[in-house]
C-alpha cells in the first residue's frame, strides 16, 4: 500500500480501494483479529493520504535500548533509524502506524530483544511534554 500511494494515484481511486478492502474483509461475514488489524492499518494509510487522518489515530513506537547490545539489535532490524531526544532521554522512534494493535505488534518485536518499547500517539506525546 505504501508503494502504491507513493505513485500519487487519484484520490477517488484511493478512496474506492478503501471501500474494496472493507468489503473484502467482511465478505465472509467473519472478521478475524488479523483482518481487523490489517484493515485498520490500511484504512489509516488511506485516510492519511486523503488528508483525513486524525492525530488521535496516528501512532509511533518509541524504542529505548538499555545497553549497547540492544542498540546494535535495533540497527540490525532498522538501520535507517536515527536517535532522537524524547521525554528527556534518547530513543529511537518508528512511525507512522495507523492502528494501536499494529504498533503493539511492532513493540513486541523489540521487547523480544529485551528493549523497552511503547506505542504512543502524537496526542500523548504533546500532553506529556
Amino acid at each position: 500500500m505504501i508503494e502504491y500511494l507513493k505513485t500519487s494515484p487519484p484520490a477517488n481511486q484511493v478512496s474506492e480501494l478503501g471501500d474494496i478492502i472493507s468489503k473484502l474483509v467482511k465478505i465472509d461475514n467473519y472478521v478475524s483479529q488479523e483482518e481487523e488489524m490489517m484493515e485498520a492499518e490500511l484504512q489509516g494509510l488511506i485516510a492519511n493520504y486523503l488528508g483525513k487522518a486524525s492525530v488521535r489515530n496516528i501512532y509511533k513506537v518509541v524504542v529505548i535500548p538499555q545497553n549497547p547490545q540492544q542498540e546494535q539489535s535495533i540497527f540490525s532490524l532498522l538501520p535507517e533509524l536515527t536517535e532522537q531526544m524524547i521525554f528527556g532521554g534518547s530513543a529511537y522512534v518508528i512511525e507512522p502506524f495507523y492502528s494501536l494493535k499494529y504498533a503493539e505488534i511492532v513493540c513486541e518485536q523489540y521487547r523480544s530483544l529485551n528493549c523497552f518499547a511503547v506505542p504512543m500517539n502524537e496526542l500523548e506525546e504533546t500532553e506529556n511534554k
